[in-house]
């Protein structure tokens, strides 16, 4: 009982911000689709009609990129960009058939939020971190516009 107390506590707070976040887009006339709590079918569908993905680190990569091969920015904690064994299991050649273009975010712009003295390789991988907004969108604005452009060419 407890255990789905706390994972409807998550799900409620994500929701929450995929709502504002929709709404946010929509007064930009933009759109921005919720995948929150929806089917894999329902999820794969809009994946696939997706022309460029924002993402977290983790196992829904592999609807973005093994399945649809879909381009995207993913974004991590400081922790995992410069240590974390597996961070190209969604982008290299060996692993994925022509794999699209996949960038991460940038360095200068993620904080982990782990105590200084951590050394526990589990927890540095998993920890939360805080991002630099305005590096994330700069540096989302450029990959969108250079995806933009080479779509048209």
């Amino acid at each position: 009982v407890r255990l789905r107390q706390h994972y409807g506590a998550v799900f409620g707070k994500e929701r929450a911000i995929a709502e504002r976040l929709v709404a946010h887009a929509a007064s930009r006339d933009r759109i921005l689709i919720d995948n929150i709590g929806r089917t894999i079918a329902e999820s794969l569908l809009w994946c696939e009609t997706a022309d460029f993905f924002v993402a977290p680190w983790g196992a829904a990569l592999a609807k973005y990129r093994w399945v649809c091969n879909k381009p995207g920015l993913v974004m991590t904690g400081r922790w995992n960009l410069a240590h974390r064994a597996d961070l190209s299991i969604y982008h290299a050649p060996n692993l994925n058939e022509d794999p699209v273009a996949l960038w991460f975010i940038d360095p200068a712009a993620v904080q982990d939020d782990v105590a200084p003295d951590e050394t526990d390789p589990e927890k540095l991988g998993r920890c939360n971190y805080r991002l630099d907004c305005s590096l994330v969108r700069d540096q989302l604005l450029g990959l969108l516009a250079s995806h933009h452009q080479a779509r048209e060419m």
